[in-house]
């Protein structure tokens, strides 16, 4: 909820309260509509406000039970007919509802407050659900439809009505495989992704509250107990989620739910696992849960899911006993019994799989996945073949947690043998002393850590995407590195705090400058920002994992690119050069994966283009560096897994794909200077091979893939007109612009299509030169010179676009000099002179174009008759 509304609910609810009861009618009915319902429902609850301290101990115990009599089937409320009572929880009860209008009929579930929980308190909880449930819009969250009050004050909201079952019941009876578990799973993982970007935690994840229909479509329900992150909105006591009203589902709940602890992100991921360890095992991780939300914290570490499916089918029976609900809206979350389930098989869970679930279930928080976005990224990279971030415990945290587990039994022995050694009483209490101070400090940068973290990883991110978010990412991200920074000084230089804090400096870094992301373009301050993170990384590079030793190669990527839009030639070239040769490393060793070596060709066709682009251009080495990412990309073995989209709609086959056409497009370009044509035009086919197979797997939704195959098209076409087949080459080129053409009109500001249409004009212009039609070449080069002046009023330094403007002032100028109008031919010359020099002075004229200037003066002087 909107602060403002909020305290335009609570102005009102106050003057209401002192308005005699004659005149109260009246003005709630002249009070806005979008507070109206809630300012009646808050003054219904007056009448219990006084029973809240007590009742909520007796709603959690289990001792006090609303009235179950008070049963609405039948009647109308608003424009909906209650059919049936379909659901029933602590709070609420839901009802199946019919919406009927002209010519139509829609179901819909319906939400009630139950008679005799109708206090102040939750109702401003249930006001609150409402409020969240009207700002989620994703396809696996039920909808909320409309909203209202009853003639007596009750608040209701209509949801979207989901006619399923749960996750649990339809994986077994649909016979799911793991990957089908998964794949399932991580639709429902971004769901509650998104809810946390939306800054609203579930806090009460179960199967029965994840529905899937007959379509295979999971939706997430019941916000009932959510909360929200944002210091803007309703804080815990005015949303009652303090301790004193714990409502939740001890078998799913955290350990800090349990507790009574302020809950997070990590809440939620927490439960995921709970939920993933059933769909997979058929039981749930811990078997000691009462029923009672006050259980204690044994510290129970569960079983790998791997040997719970082969030794706990047995521990299904009492789920049985706690089984509840229908299969419509709720559903119970237990497990059904062992016969029906048709689980996978245990070798498909050992290893990553037991690592990744135990991960999401670690009793501390700060040692789960940081994000819910980093569980689905885990479960994406073991869906693919590729290495997973979660490892099993070491042994050092197992002695760890040994210890803490048996202290007191530690230290009885400890003091014994103090005693037999003749050590002396003082000497323990020291020791005992110390222990505690040690333990408290470690306890403070935990949690000092966990903050950190929580900044970086979760409230970070959920906001990246949001519009105007840019300044406060960075001052987020800001105070995060602020804690970490002072951690690293105080404390052991401990290598995970080490890589912590480099990754909240590549994240500023990000903030100010990242060109691939939205920034403040802070240029320089990034550069400053990656290059500690990077002192940080290389200093310990000898002792990190390949995972890290990949991020560390990402990092120096992100400086090179930053380094090359400054023009910065040699120092974007070092750093291209470092991140090729960790990954060149990578691919090398046994441990490779296709990952490393897709990325480890990109790399290589990044510097093939520094080294032709720097002054003096290395071409040999260029083309070195593009063989060898074509042999990395060929070394790749297909597997069904490489056609799998990952989150960014792309496989990995769709990446080989991507990376190929543009290497083969660069040696397309470096052969046609060589005046290679026939080597030229083979590389432009096997160009336009891989963007045809690229735009056929990803479709013409993604813009920029069919621009790659417009581009590939005119290479072809320009090239067939080169060595003979004009015609053939007319009609590609041709195709490319209707291509651009339909890109560029679709979106005025696609800077990116603009240019590419103007280039295409360019080689059409080219072609009807070739096949010796002038005054059409010379209308195509006229169009391209129009695209191309209007591009470079609105950036005046892209040596890209200056770059195609310079060379079709020269075409123009062959087509003049042709005809025999050397002046109008030498003035287009001069013009294509001025902006090749421009670019040379400035220091941005690449390397495979420093003969340009040479070749437009000699031009220049033919014309004059020099």
């Amino acid at each position: 909820m909107e602060p403002a509304i909020w305290n335009q609910i609570k102005d009102a609810y106050t003057q209401a309260k002192a308005i005699p009861l004659a005149e109260l009618d009246h003005f709630i009915r002249e009070l806005p509509p979008e507070i109206e319902a809630d300012v009646r429902a808050l003054l219904a609850a007056d009448r219990d406000a006084g029973a809240f301290i007590e009742q909520p101990y007796l709603i959690e115990s289990g001792r006090f039970v609303p009235d179950v009599n008070d049963d609405l089937t039948g009647r109308e409320i608003g424009e909906y007919r209650l059919i049936e009572k379909i659901g029933s929880g602590g709070m609420g009860t839901v009802y199946l509802a019919e919406h009927e209008g002209e010519g139509f009929s829609k179901r819909v579930a319906l939400k009630f407050i139950k008679r005799g929980m109708d206090t102040s308190a939750v109702l401003k909880r249930f006001i609150l659900e409402r409020q969240i449930l009207a700002n989620l819009e994703h396809p696996n969250i039920a909808r909320m439809l409309d909203g209202g009050s009853t003639g007596d004050g009750l608040p209701y909201f209509v949801m979207e009505y989901v006619e399923g079952e749960p996750i649990t019941r339809y994986c077994d009876r649909h016979g799911l495989d793991a990957r089908g578990r998964i794949e399932l799973f991580i639709d429902v993982c971004s769901a509650v992704s998104y809810a946390h970007q939306k800054l609203v935690v579930h806090r009460d994840l179960k199967p029965s509250n994840i529905l899937v229909t007959d379509n295979a479509e999971p939706k997430l329900l019941d916000f009932g107990i959510g909360k929200l992150l944002s210091p803007d909105r309703l804080s815990d006591s005015e949303t009652v989620t303090a301790t004193q009203f714990r409502v939740l589902t001890p078998e799913y709940a955290s350990p800090e739910q349990i507790r009574g602890e302020p809950t997070t992100t990590a809440t939620d991921v927490f439960s995921l696992g709970v939920v993933l360890y059933e769909l997979l095992t058929g039981v749930r991780p811990f078997r000691n849960v009462s029923r009672s939300a006050s259980y204690p914290i044994t510290g129970e570490e569960p079983k790998k899911p791997s040997l719970a499916v082969l030794f706990d089918h047995q521990a299904t029976s009492d789920a049985k006993a706690t089984a509840r609900g229908d299969n419509r809206l709720t559903g119970g979350e237990s497990a059904s019994p062992a016969t029906q389930r048709s689980l996978p098989d245990p070798r498909t869970l050992r290893g990553d799989l037991d690592n990744i679930v135990l991960k999401a279930l670690r009793n501390e928080p700060e040692r789960r996945y940081r994000s819910v976005q980093e569980l689905i990224e885990d479960l994406d990279r073991y869906l693919t073949g590729m290495p997973v971030k979660a490892t099993a415990d070491t042994m050092t945290y197992r002695v760890g947690k040994f210890v803490k587990r048996h202290r007191a039994g530690l230290a009885a022995t400890a003091f014994a043998g103090f005693l037999l050694t003749g050590t002396t009483s003082v000497a323990v209490w020291q020791a005992v002393k110390a222990d505690r101070e040690r333990a408290t400090a470690d306890a403070r940068s935990a949690d000092i850590r966990r903050l950190a973290n929580s900044l970086v990883f979760d409230v970070h991110d959920s906001i990246r995407d949001l519009p105007g978010s840019t300044p406060a990412r960075r001052e987020i991200v800001a105070r995060a590195l602020e804690y970490l920074d002072k951690l690293a000084k105080e404390g052991p230089k401990e290598m995970s705090l080490q890589l912590e804090l480099a990754t909240g400096l590549e994240r500023v870094g990000d903030v100010q400058g990242n060109p691939l992301g939205p920034n403040l373009g802070e240029t320089d301050a990034a550069i400053t920002s990656y290059a500690k993170a990077l002192d940080i990384r290389e200093s310990i590079f000898d002792e990190l994992s390949d995972d890290e030793r990949y991020k560390t190669a990402l990092l120096h990527s992100k400086l090179f690119r930053t380094f090359q839009i400054g023009g910065k030639w040699a120092e974007a070239e070092q750093h291209c050069t470092r991140a090729t040769s960790i990954l060149d490393g990578l691919t090398s060793s046994d441990r490779s994966n296709p990952l490393y070596s897709v990325t480890a060709a990109r790399f290589h066709l990044e510097l093939g283009d520094m080294r032709q682009t720097r002054e003096p251009a290395d071409f040999d080495s260029a083309v070195a560096n593009y063989e060898a990412a074509i042999s990395l990309c060929r070394s790749i073995v297909s597997t069904e897994e490489a056609d799998t989209k990952g989150r960014d709609g792309m496989s990995l086959n769709d990446k080989i794909h991507d990376v190929l056409q543009m290497v083969y497009r660069r040696l397309g370009e470096r052969y046609e200077s060589q005046n290679d044509n026939a080597r030229a035009l083979a590389a432009f086919r096997d160009a336009l091979t891989e963007s045809e197979a690229l735009l056929s797997s990803i479709g013409p939704q993604k813009a920029q893939v069919e621009l790659v195959f417009a581009i590939a098209l005119a290479n072809v076409g320009r090239l067939e007109a080169v060595t003979g087949s004009g015609a053939k080459g007319l009609a590609n080129v041709n195709r490319s612009i209707e291509i651009l053409r339909k890109a560029a009109s679709g979106d005025s500001k696609n800077y990116l299509a603009a240019s590419q249409l103007g280039l295409a004009y360019w080689n059409s212009g080219t072609v009807h030169s070739i096949i010796d039609e002038p005054s059409a070449a010379m209308a195509d080069f006229q169009r391209a010179l129009n695209i191309q002046t209007a591009l470079k009023k609105g950036n005046e330094n892209d040596p890209y676009n200056l770059a195609n403007l310079a060379d079709t002032y020269a075409s123009i100028a062959g087509v003049h000099e042709k005809a025999k109008r050397l002046s109008e031919s030498r003035s287009a010359y001069q013009k294509s002179f001025d902006l090749w020099n421009s670019m040379k002075d400035a220091g941005t004229l690449p390397g495979y174009y420093a003969h340009k200037p040479r070749q437009l003066q000699d031009s220049i002087q033919r014309v004059a008759g020099i």
